[in-house]
């Protein structure tokens, strides 16, 4: 039954999650906020809905930790080792890796707010303020918010091929925003079920929050990012695949903070009472980072079996935490 749940729960995820990028989109584009720094704050926000949903849910109504690090981790790691595969659907005709100062950019301020919350796992200190949230809360946010504007302000003027189809005019407001309303509803109620059916799952297999949160629950939440970026590429947006998946890091990431406000079990802080074990999924994500944005600067035509050797070493790295994950069950 547990499995059932997390199964309908995926499928509902996956298939509004589509939806709600697309209509997050739509509504930018009629609201005139696509070209502004609220614009890149709102879709950035409405792509990662289901990790932002299933991360809260994890902290304040499950109250795993490890399943909210796990997600987030997992789920960024996900995207990387998808980003990298997608080299198979890539025709020799094609120019393999595509710079983007931008997406550079985004990587590099991914790896940065990944960096602080991974600072109080190694020092085990934490200061809270009023109670309530971090003080690695305030930099991530901080972080988050700079980094934002900056992203928006070097944003080159060129605009790529959109993956989604272009604004409907008969698409009248009120059913806009009716439907955007709708399925984000419907993935915060598959977003809190989800997260209950990974902690059941946990339980009952006996592999721990941090696996079925870097396993299944991130799984589950990246398949929106999973399906636009293999799209992409299959178009030849390859540079548009990299922005999507390393734009959808940057704010994962960033939801650790969000997330702190809604923890209040344990000792009170997010960071102190998660598992040593994500200390290392977090290194490796930084790692895998520098591997693809090395990638995107270098452009190597060189490839082994329809692969570049930075996919391949992103991809074995993927699959090498899981099994270190699991051995340290």
């Amino acid at each position: 039954m547990i499995w059932l749940e997390f199964t309908v729960s995926i499928i509902i995820i996956f298939y509004c999650g589509r939806k709600l990028s697309y209509y997050g989109d739509v509504i930018s584009k009629k609201t005139g906020m696509g070209g502004g720094f609220i614009g890149v704050i709102l879709l950035g926000a409405v792509t990662s809905l289901p990790e932002l949903i299933t991360t809260i849910s994890s902290v304040s109504f499950v109250k795993q930790v490890n399943l909210a690090w796990g997600n987030i981790l997992g789920s960024n790691l996900l995207n990387l080792a998808v980003l990298s595969f997608c080299d198979i659907f890539i025709k020799k005709n094609q120019e393999i890796r595509i710079f983007d100062r931008g997406n550079v950019l985004t990587g590099n301020f991914s790896v940065i707010i990944t960096l602080i919350s991974l600072v109080a796992l190694i020092t085990g200190k934490d200061f809270i303020f009023f109670h309530t949230f971090s003080v690695y809360t305030v930099l991530i946010l901080t972080v988050y918010v700079t980094g934002s504007f900056v992203l928006y302000r070097t944003a080159v003027s060129e605009k790529e091929e959109m993956l989604i189809e272009k604004t409907e005019a008969d698409i009248s407001n009120a059913k806009l925003y009716v439907v955007f309303a709708l399925n984000a509803f419907l993935i915060i109620a598959a977003g809190i079920s989800v997260t209950y059916a990974c902690d059941e799952i946990a339980k009952i297999t006996g592999l721990g929050a941090t696996f079925v949160g870097t396993l299944f629950l991130a799984i589950a939440t990246s398949l929106p990012e999973i399906v636009v970026s293999v799209s992409a590429v299959k178009m030849g947006a390859i540079s548009m695949a990299g922005g999507n998946i390393l734009g959808s890091n940057f704010f994962n990431i960033s939801i650790l903070g969000f997330s702190d406000f809604f923890y209040r079990a344990g000792s009170g802080s997010l960071y102190l009472d998660a598992s040593k074990i994500n200390l290392f999924t977090g290194i490796i994500f930084v790692i895998v980072t520098n591997i693809v944005l090395t990638g995107m600067v270098l452009r190597s035509d060189k490839r082994f079996l329809k692969f570049g050797f930075d996919s391949i070493l992103v991809m074995t790295l993927y699959i090498l935490t899981f099994y270190y994950i699991y051995e340290a069950i």
